[in-house]
């Protein structure tokens, strides 16, 4: 059995984290920390790119992605 990720699990994870590199440096994460503030240019980076809409059935509005499963358009 392959436990190792799909070629589309890979490019997710890359997307992801070239968008937390790019968004959650580490002063952005410190500002956050200090201000006790909530990071709402990273829920709507993660909205724009559809990851909250992922484990969620399509049949409302998600993507239908459950754990172990890709997606696909």
């Amino acid at each position: 059995m392959d436990f190792g990720l799909s070629s589309e699990q890979r490019l997710l994870g890359e997307s992801v984290r070239k968008v937390m590199d790019r968004l959650a440096t580490p002063q952005y994460v410190r500002r956050l920390d200090s201000e006790a503030a909530y990071p709402y240019e990273l829920y709507d980076a993660w909205t724009e790119m559809g990851l909250l809409r992922m484990p969620f059935p399509e049949a409302h509005g998600g993507l239908g992605v459950g754990a172990g499963r890709t997606v696909r358009r």
